[in-house]
């Protein structure tokens, strides 16, 4: 919503039950970014919602914080799938174990294994690509 003063930019966030995200730049917005769940402050007005803002994005206007959504996106599914990787093979080598096909000792010399495949997947899963100075 624009076009709003301060208190009452912050009163709409304050009134709303969903999570909510503030983007500004201003020192107008620096109340409203406080309020919200996630407050981020963009450069390019007065820098007074670096102090209050969980989030700063250079850069002017809304790019860079498109970026980092588009980032934060990417990091979660590169960590869901990291957990995924981690609990099949845990289960794995757990069972494994159990049942006796191999021995405790060997199911854990193996687990670098697990560390080294999560580690490759999130090198490959790289989710803030450098763009150049867009």
């Amino acid at each position: 919503r624009g076009d709003l003063y301060p208190e009452e930019k912050a009163r709409v966030i304050e009134k709303d039950t969903a999570i909510t995200v503030m983007v500004g730049d201003g020192l107008n917005d620096a109340q409203a970014i406080a309020a919200s769940n996630v407050g981020v402050g963009v450069s390019g007005g007065i820098e007074a919602t670096l102090e209050v803002a969980d989030v700063f994005v250079s850069g002017q206007g809304l790019r860079g914080f498109w970026r980092a959504y588009e980032g934060a996106c990417s990091t979660k599914l590169v960590v869901q799938r990291n957990l995924k990787y981690s609990i099949v093979y845990n289960l794995l080598g757990a069972s494994l174990a159990v049942l006796g096909y191999i021995t405790p000792l060997i199911a854990a010399l193996i687990m670098p294994i697990s560390s080294c495949t999560v580690i490759l997947s999130s090198i490959v899963g790289n989710s803030f690509k450098s763009r150049g100075s867009n």
